[in-house]
């Protein structure tokens, strides 16, 4: 019975561990502060958003 697994020397080895590892904490809060932001920005471009009623509204009680 052959072994399915090749022998790789310890540098190949070394070099997939290294190429394979999870991101450094720095990219995670990379991340989450670039969403953070983004939604922040997106909600504020949102709430800044005209609502017709108001105007409407305003503009009826500015006439009179």
């Amino acid at each position: 019975m052959n072994d399915p697994f090749p022998n790789f020397s310890p540098s190949v080895l070394q070099q997939a561990a290294r190429a394979n590892h999870p991101p450094s904490p720095f990219w995670n809060r990379l991340k989450v502060g670039t969403i953070a932001l983004t939604s922040l920005v997106g909600g504020v471009w949102f709430l800044n958003l005209p609502y017709p009623l108001i105007f409407l509204i305003c503009k009826k009680s500015s006439e009179s």
